[in-house]
């Protein structure tokens, strides 16, 4: 990558990654859940934090035009028994998914997901606006930084009100609006 791409790139400040790090440091090791491919950036910063594991679920695949809902399971691999996850990176990908999708996802998740699981990730502030589709990582402690332009609109731009259904047992800690019709979120499954 040329230094000049590096430097165009948006870098967004991110009070809520300062939370997700922090709860990491209290926890002897991690177990993370990332639906995009794993940006070396985002899981330098996180094994800085403690020991971890990374489980990739770039879930593009069943969410692309050709993807009519008739997949057994959304995510593409078979987990250990009894794994619970300590963090969730949805970053962009739930608004992604149309809502048959989004709530298979929800149910194939939720075996995986313990009390005190944290779970970070962006919706729209108003689904009714278009939203732009963004890869994002985790640059510092304390910012992340959109990755490679993406001219995509969110084709199911995911609201509060159907993230919470879809996840019952998880509950929104933290969000933070954005200009471009974006909020971040941060929540914790009870």
């Amino acid at each position: 990558m040329s230094s000049a791409i590096a430097q165009t790139r948006e870098r967004v400040p991110s009070d809520l990654i300062q939370v997700v790090l922090k709860q990491a440091k209290q926890r002897p090791r991690l177990e993370i859940l990332d639906l995009d491919s794993g940006v070396g950036v985002t899981l330098e910063t996180l094994s800085q934090q403690k020991r971890c594991r990374f489980y990739f679920a770039d879930i593009g695949q069943h969410t692309g035009t050709g993807y009519g809902g008739v997949s057994r399971r959304i995510l593409p691999f078979n987990l250990p028994h009894g794994l619970k996850f300590d963090l969730c990176l949805f970053w962009d990908c739930l608004n992604l998914m149309n809502d048959a999708v989004f709530k298979q996802f929800a149910g194939e998740l939720e075996e995986y997901l313990d009390r005190d699981t944290l779970i970070h990730g962006f919706i729209a502030n108003n689904v009714r606006v278009p939203m732009f589709y963004k890869r994002f990582a985790i640059e510092k402690s304390d910012t992340l930084v959109s990755l490679d332009p993406v001219d995509y609109t969110s084709r199911y731009p995911k609201s509060r009100k159907s993230f919470e259904e879809a996840f019952p047992q998880i509950e929104l800690v933290n969000v933070v609006r954005y200009p471009s019709n974006r909020q971040e979120i941060l929540a914790r499954h009870r």
